[in-house]
């Protein structure tokens, strides 16, 4: 624990504090029939997307991931959102499809008729999912996760290519995807700043 996360915890009821940002981008809406595919906790920048999207009208499909049913954030809330564009997806076959939701997103780009693709969860996921949306020719967008020591874009800690996670990001769409693969879903700086594989 640090000095910062040390004088937030000492903070009492009332005390004030100050608050930079938000920095970087969100989601932008696209299409009318999107996918979207959360996996674990990348369900939380999802759900808020979804009900937006609801709100506008849309209509989106959703692949809930983790790996296993007790792991699914949300899901009764999604459920009641969506009904039956609410598809789940297990590691580990415990509830839902019975695999990563990459692959289950997959069979469904191939049987539904979706217009532009969504996603934020584990790398190697939003990189298969990637390369799924190229081949079909859909636009993308995925939240990307990085260590951050500054979070204001100073440091560089974030940086994947030419890109600041921090102040670029996180979300990242096709085109800047294209100018980082190799790095995307392969590699990412350590604290230490050293290049290291992403863990499957």
């Amino acid at each position: 624990v640090g000095p910062t996360s040390r004088r937030l915890t000492s903070l009492g009821e009332g005390d004030l504090i100050m608050i930079r940002g938000p920095f970087g981008r969100g989601f932008t809406l696209m299409g009318e029939k999107p996918l979207l595919v959360a996996g674990g906790t990348g369900v939380a920048p999802i759900k808020p997307l979804v009900e937006e999207m609801l709100s506008r009208g849309l209509k989106p499909t959703l692949i809930l991931g983790a790996r296993t049913k007790d792991r699914l954030l949300f899901l009764n809330r999604l459920r009641r959102l969506l009904g039956s564009k609410l598809h789940i997806a297990t590691d580990d076959g415990s509830l839902g499809f019975s695999g990563p939701a990459s692959k289950y997103a997959v069979r469904l780009l191939d049987e539904g008729c979706f217009d532009a693709v969504y996603a934020c969860g584990p790398e190697a996921m939003m990189a298969a999912l990637y390369r799924a949306a190229e081949r079909r020719g859909l636009p993308i967008q995925v939240s990307l996760e990085r260590y951050m020591k500054c979070a204001i874009g100073l440091c560089g800690s974030c940086a994947i290519g030419p890109y600041r996670v921090c102040r670029d990001g996180p979300v990242f769409n096709g085109e800047m995807l294209r100018r980082v693969l190799d790095e995307f879903g392969r590699r990412r700086l350590d604290p230490s700043g050293r290049s290291t594989p992403l863990e499957e």
